[in-house]
């Protein structure tokens, strides 16, 4: 009842709520403008500049408290307001920094500008975190730490592998981690948003195959259609058909009259000077071996990737997920449970469609054993263990 009662404006929420609305509608409308310009009868590169960038500077400033006294303590989390405005105008300043190379004359399409724009992205919201006091802000500092990584890594490796990409994302992971426990250590804001990136990385290495691995297994399965339809086309054109088409029957009194009939017209026909005698084009043998052998490498829907998903990273997926759930709710961290949450839901997709069946292109099973047969005794056993650990102790 209290919640609910603080989740009611009251009088004194009303400027809140329309600074709030305001700055999100402001934002908006920016970025819609910025869209319907770009086009090539549109503003010139500099005016877009400004459409986006007068927003955020506006809107960072007036959450960091600078453009007004905004009373706050070193112990004092943000107004809601601020948080809004710190959250709205961080989103902007990637589209800020992309414009600001455009009209620079930069390839905004290179990895390092990329990685750049993030690295800058990242300092604006740790400022934000510090100054403003707003914890969602190292949630985004966190996520543009994550691309700047993954963005350098891709410059250094040249076009890393998927297999490359997850565990880029478990060291990310590792290293948001380290650094949101020194925060916690600290007593400093934002340690359980920082955390949660971590989270995120981390959860990422294990979805990335159960997504790689359902593109393959929906492409194995066209494949596996298209090839069957191939050799039923090929059985179909055999001997005694003509494209395809079944060979013509007639009843026996009747076939023998046509055969003779038409013997005597095609040797007359034969004996005459002025055409030419063709040579009969011998039938080349249909061979079905050969087909079902080359039928593959000739498929556009054959896949040859890695990043697949296996018993490993399932169980990794698992591992992680139930992690984030138990240290969630230990230090009341939400961020942490709910993306805990979504990497369990990823594993029950993983293990329920089995995927890692479906990526080789076999079909699912029917079985109980294994994965549900595993989980059904590890849970029955976890759940009794404290009733024998009371008894003990």
């Amino acid at each position: 009842m209290v919640q609910y009662s603080r989740a009611v404006p009251s009088k004194r929420d009303i400027p809140d709520l329309l600074r709030s609305v305001g700055g999100v509608l402001f934002a908006v409308g920016a970025v819609l403008v910025l869209i319907r310009e770009s086009g090539h009868h549109g503003w010139g590169d500099f005016a877009q500049l400004l459409v986006v960038s007068i927003p955020a500077v506006f809107l960072y400033l007036l959450a960091l408290g600078v453009l007004e006294d905004t009373p706050s303590t070193s112990d004092e989390k943000a107004q809601p307001w601020q948080s809004v405005l710190m959250v709205v105008a961080i989103l902007l300043v990637p589209v800020v920094l992309l414009e600001l190379l455009h009209w620079l004359g930069a390839n905004t399409g290179h990895v390092l500008y990329g990685a750049g724009v993030f690295a800058v992205t990242a300092l604006f919201a740790g400022y934000g975190v510090r100054r403003a006091r707003v914890s969602y802000a190292a949630l985004l500092a966190g996520l543009s730490l994550l691309l700047t990584w993954l963005l350098v890594w891709e410059e250094i490796l040249g076009h890393p592998s998927a297999n490359t990409y997850r565990w880029l994302l478990v060291a990310a992971a590792v290293l948001l981690f380290v650094f949101a426990a020194r925060l916690a250590r600290a007593s400093a804001i934002g340690a359980g948003e920082l955390a949660t990136a971590g989270g995120i990385a981390a959860v990422m290495a294990g979805v990335l195959g159960v997504i790689i691995g359902s593109v393959v297994g929906a492409f194995s399965g066209l494949s596996r259609v298209f090839s069957s339809g191939s050799e039923t086309s090929s059985f179909s054109s055999g001997s005694g058909s003509i494209s395809g088409f079944p060979p013509v029957r007639v009843p026996g009194s009747v076939g023998s009259r046509i055969s003779s009939a038409s013997g005597r017209r095609i040797s007359h026909i034969s004996s005459n000077p002025h055409i030419p005698h063709i040579p009969p084009i011998s039938r080349i043998p249909h061979n079905p071996v050969i087909l079902h052998s080359h039928h593959i490498s000739s498929n556009p829907f054959a896949i040859h990737t890695n990043g697949l998903q296996h018993f490993g990273w399932d169980l990794y997926l698992l591992v992680v997920s139930l992690a984030l759930v138990w240290i969630g709710s230990r230090v009341r961290v939400r961020g942490l449970g709910y993306v805990g949450g979504v990497g369990l839901l990823a594993f029950v997709f993983s293990v329920g469609d089995q995927v890692t069946r479906l990526e080789f292109g076999h079909t699912p099973t029917t079985s109980i054993v294994g994965w549900p047969l595993a989980l059904l005794i590890i849970g029955l056993a976890g759940l009794a263990a404290p009733i024998f650990y009371r008894r003990e102790s």
